[in-house]
């Protein structure tokens, strides 16, 4: 009898220490029964290559300076095959906003278009921060304005936007001064509130400013002192004519590239770590990614080896996509082909918000993130709208791109647009691209793989046409003011 009582005190005991523990871990919020993050937080890198991330494009150009968003990346996911559908900042972040391909909102047409009368995303797109919004988010946008704009309708469904000031070419520690302070502002309804936050830098962008950093990247690097021809982050006609040694300005500019890039990560793996610090990260799904790339000399239009917005191919289309939050698995880097437009449905899904019927374009992949399915993503990945408009448009595989320069209902201005240095650029009308392990591109003979690029053709077809289908007017607002002009000069989008 005393066995059998001491044996069900025992049990009693041991279910009313169940009992509390169960009740402790509701009050505490525990990860199995806590449903989706709070809070999304999106980062917007403009210009950061997707091989600056990854290990194959690192190991090739022999520079390792992301180490910080790598370390953040393996608490969850890396998609290393994301492409973006344009390679420069209008078309790439009304994609990324809307979930749509730019010819269907009005952002193909040709780069000084956007000058003359810049396109705008519309409350009927269901943009991300509307959407948010509607669900009940409080949306903010700090953003480093020039491209990232008003003007183009980017602030739609965000209860505040703020466009800070670059100074001497940077901008990252105002961004993210601002968002430190939005963030101590609302700690104390962080755990009642629902809030999505936009940060958004061009510190990889051109002009490349961070010099100092240059020793840190390694021997290669060290040794740079001569900067005259990166200066304006673009190589000049007349400079580049006085090149004589090509590999040496090509690991120059690679070098200036990177320093700003290990610079970037830095700042961001420190906001990042008070972010986690401060308890924030536990409830959040942030979500890192990248507008465009840059060409870095991989080939010359016009006489530059600097630029991007100008053709489609994978130094500008190859994009980092990094995913973080509860319920995603962590360390794990997948091989799926995504795209940018992918990013919103993706995000909704992780949050727990219903998507809008019929209204994006794009494609959640949010189980492969949780690895609840064995999706292998695309099989194709489609992008569009370089800055000489034109119909132009491509379509990549895991291992190869087809590219058609002209084509759809969009025709090539008749004559020169202006004076500016794109106006010489001169394409070969179609390409065809191989890649292997390394990403190192292979121009491949069409003649050779000739059933391949009837399919491709085929495909790209299918593209425009049910873009066309899906088109709706463009929205234009007035031609840019003056300061704005300037500012776009400065970086290279606008003047000769």
């Amino acid at each position: 009898m005393s066995l059998h009582r001491t044996t069900f005190l025992d049990y009693a005991l041991g279910l009313r220490l169940l009992l509390v523990a169960l009740g402790l871990c509701f009050l505490a919020s525990c990860s199995k029964d806590e449903g989706p993050p709070r809070h999304l937080l999106l980062i917007v890198i403009d210009t950061l290559r997707g091989d600056a991330l990854d290990k194959a494009g690192l190991a090739a150009m022999g520079l390792p300076a992301a180490e910080e968003l790598r370390t953040f990346a393996r608490k969850g996911g890396l998609f290393r095959n994301a492409f973006s559908q344009a390679p420069w900042t209008p078309p790439s972040f009304a994609s990324l906003l809307t979930s749509r391909y730019p010819s269907t909102i009005g952002f193909s047409a040709d780069g000084l278009a956007f000058g003359e009368q810049p396109p705008r995303i519309r409350e009927e797109d269901e943009p991300l921060a509307s959407k948010l919004r509607r669900a009940g988010f409080e949306t903010t946008a700090l953003v480093a304005g020039g491209q990232v704009s008003s003007r183009y309708g980017f602030d739609i469904g965000f209860d505040q936007w703020l466009e800070v000031e670059r100074t001497d070419g940077s901008d990252i520690d105002a961004v993210l001064t601002e968002a430190q302070s939005f963030l101590d502002r609302n700690r104390d309804s962080w755990n009642d509130s629902r809030f999505a936050l936009l940060l958004h830098t061009y510190e990889v962008h051109g002009p490349n400013t961070h010099h100092d950093l240059l020793r840190d990247l390694g021997e290669d690097c060290a040794g740079i002192d001569s900067f005259k021809t990166y200066d304006s982050g673009i190589v000049l006609p007349k400079e580049f004519a006085e090149v004589e040694d090509m590999e040496e300005e090509r690991r120059k500019s690679r070098c200036l590239y990177l320093a700003d890039v290990l610079y970037t990560s830095r700042r961001l793996g420190e906001f990042l770590n008070r972010f986690e610090r401060d308890g924030l990260l536990r409830d959040t799904l942030v979500i890192i990614v990248a507008d465009h790339g840059e060409t870095l000399f991989e080939r010359i239009l016009a006489g530059r080896g600097r630029m991007h917005g100008h053709h489609l191919q994978d130094e500008l289309l190859h994009v980092p996509w990094i995913v973080v939050g509860r319920g995603i698995q962590a360390g794990t880097e997948y091989d799926e082909l995504v795209e940018l437009i992918d990013v919103l449905p993706t995000a909704l899904e992780l949050l727990g918000v219903e998507p809008t019927p019929n209204a994006y374009q794009g494609r959640s992949h949010a189980k492969i993130l949780r690895g609840l399915s064995s999706d292998s993503g695309r099989d194709i990945a489609f992008s569009e709208a370089p800055y000489q408009g034109m119909g132009a448009a491509t379509l990549r595989t895991k291992t190869y791109r087809w590219v058609e320069m002209t084509g759809g209902d969009q025709k090539p201005p008749d004559g020169p647009r202006g004076k500016a240095w794109w106006d010489a650029i001169k394409l070969p009308s179609t390409g065809f691209f191989g890649y292997g392990p390394t990403r190192k591109e292979k121009n491949l003979d069409a003649n050779n793989h000739a059933q391949k690029i009837a399919k491709y053709r085929s495909q790209l077809e299918h593209f425009r046409n049910e873009n066309l289908r899906l088109r709706r007017p463009a929205v234009r607002q007035p031609s840019i003011d003056e300061s704005t002009r300037k500012e776009l000069e400065a970086m290279g989008y606008l003047g000769e």
